[in-house]
């Protein structure tokens, strides 16, 4: 637990791919939760760091003009590798840029998860002093809107089997990506070529949670506000794809937990396969923090 949160920065993890018409609302809704950390002392600041998936769309662009007000940094990779890939490139950057105090919050890019949430993981985290908080589907409170019922199902089912195959103390959703980390926890299993991620899909965002579950880390939740209406995108999901294999790794990690560790991880071996540069005025002034490798 951070002994005065005023010393705490909170890095807000975004990966996007095809974005573009949520930037702007999403954007919008950062800038009020920025007002109420600050305000309320939870943090010293907010640095946004968007990874821009080689998306198609002007993704980039937006994320360049509705930056003001806001510490933008976006990481720009040579192509599309996947959430994985992408999970794997901001929690490498945050560890790379951030204080041993800091926290990452990440969340979904399309404006379906409520920034202001962060101030509710945040107090939850420093209540309990954990090292991770999730928003979760299935906590009493939660509410979730405009989501389809035979997605509700497969997620529902999903969990269920997780809970039971590989139980996590004060976990009930283990795929949702609206989740803070603390600095100390990621930290311990960063390796050389940064944080170990072998899925490159939706399985990444359980395999995470698999990880840190080796170590002696505390784990809990609140009730998510998932808002699935304000969708101005595509979905990217394949949701019967995603949930065979998730199914299938979910009986892997379970049956053979030392496959975490003898197989090729997602993305290059490099920890520089993107660059990462500061937004200011709509513009990027020059590179900074990362170079491809």
């Amino acid at each position: 637990m951070v002994k005065d949160q005023k010393e705490r920065c909170v890095y807000l993890g975004l990966p996007a791919f095809n974005e573009e018409l949520a930037i702007a609302p999403l954007f919008d809704r950062v800038r009020e939760a920025q007002k109420t950390l600050i305000g309320s002392d939870n943090a010293s600041g907010l640095k946004v760091l968007v990874y821009d998936d080689g998306s198609t769309d002007n993704t980039a662009e937006q994320v360049r003009t509705h930056s003001h007000d806001l510490d933008v940094y976006l990481l720009s990779p040579q192509e599309n590798g996947g959430l994985g890939v992408a999970l794997r490139g901001l929690f490498t950057q945050f560890l790379d840029q951030a204080q041993r105090q800091d926290v990452l919050v990440v969340m979904d890019a399309d404006d379906t998860h409520d920034p202001n949430q962060i101030s509710e993981l945040l107090r939850r985290l420093d209540q309990e002093s954990l090292d991770v908080v999730i928003a979760s589907r299935y906590r009493q409170g939660s509410k979730t809107m405009g989501v389809p019922a035979y997605r509700q199902m497969l997620s529902l089912g999903f969990a269920a089997l997780v809970k039971v195959m590989l139980p996590i103390r004060g976990v009930l959703d283990y795929s949702c990506g609206y989740r803070v980390y603390t600095y100390e926890a990621l930290s311990q299993i960063a390796m050389e070529s940064g944080f170990p991620i072998q899925e490159s899909g939706f399985a990444s965002m359980p395999e995470v949670l698999v990880r840190l579950r080796q170590k002696s880390l505390h784990f809990g939740e609140i009730p998510l506000r998932l808002s699935y209406d304000r969708r101005l995108t595509v979905s990217k999901m394949r949701a019967w794809e995603n949930s065979r294999r998730l199914l299938s790794q979910t009986v892997n990690w379970r049956l053979r937990p030392s496959s975490l560790e003898s197989k090729q991880f997602a993305g290059p071996s490099s920890r520089t396969w993107w660059i990462a540069s500061p937004v200011k005025d709509g513009k990027h002034p020059e590179v900074s923090a990362k170079e491809i490798g």
